[in-house]
């Protein structure tokens, strides 16, 4: 395969409800190359939710903007997993941060 790789949005149907299986969500995109092209119906399809959802999510930055590939929006499998995990980062060190506040508080 090409270092880039475009994903048929044409997908099996077990592959449309990852949410039946703990963990398989980030193990989904985890699994793919870092390269790999996601358009906006396959991610949907990865994530078990709609085309509308996946705009949703990019609005309120639960997923990173697309780039445009032709006339689809796209995005790069790699690019998808950092952003999570830099979601979580932020989560643990808020969460940190929250909790050695309230030490402080404590008499």
């Amino acid at each position: 395969m090409s270092e880039l790789e475009v994903l048929s949005p044409n997908i099996e149907a077990e592959e449309r409800t990852p949410q039946q299986e703990p963990g398989l969500l980030i193990e989904g995109l985890a699994s793919l190359p870092a390269a790999a092209m996601l358009d906006e119906s396959r991610l949907a399809a990865i994530l078990g939710v709609t085309a509308r959802t996946v705009r949703r999510m990019v609005d309120r930055g639960e997923l990173p903007a697309p780039f445009k590939f032709g006339r689809r929006s796209t995005w790069l499998a790699g690019r998808i997993v950092q952003h999570v995990e830099k979601a979580a980062q932020r989560a643990e060190d808020q969460a940190e941060a929250e909790a050695a506040r309230f030490d402080r508080q404590r008499p």
